[in-house]
């Protein structure tokens, strides 16, 4: 069996280094790394993860949201939104992109890696 690969896109370095060593605790392949969003739209097509994790506020031109759009309409993947803010105009542009969930900073890990496992599941019952 092959380890899930997920992507991590956070552009705040301490927070992205734990949400890698948590992922890779739990037996998780962290494919990559990166901070923008149009890092995150590029390595999605030649890392092809599993799942993305993606911070709402990210640096460069695109917000994670942005990205997320671009990643889900090319590409189809999964991902979970991380954001500090929780403004109803945020959570109503979230929402139109059809995330799994998204999560609050901060975020409890075990619900975090509970989420990621609940996903997991869901969709290797939806590939066979």
């Amino acid at each position: 069996m092959t380890k899930t690969k997920i992507m991590v896109v956070e552009d705040e370095g301490i927070i992205a280094t734990d949400i890698k060593m948590a992922l890779q605790s739990a037996g998780y392949h962290v494919c990559a790394v990166v901070s923008t969003g149009e890092k995150a739209i590029t390595l999605a097509e030649t890392e092809k993860p599993e799942l993305i994790i993606m911070d709402v506020k990210l640096a460069g031109k695109l917000d994670g949201i942005e990205a997320g759009n671009e990643i889900r309409s090319r590409f189809n993947i999964p991902f979970i939104y991380l954001t500090a803010h929780s403004d109803a105009p945020l959570l109503d542009k979230m929402c139109k992109n059809r995330p799994f969930i998204y999560f609050k900073k901060p975020f409890n890990e075990m619900d975090l890696l509970s989420t990621i496992e609940s996903i997991v599941k869901n969709k290797s019952i939806l590939d066979e």
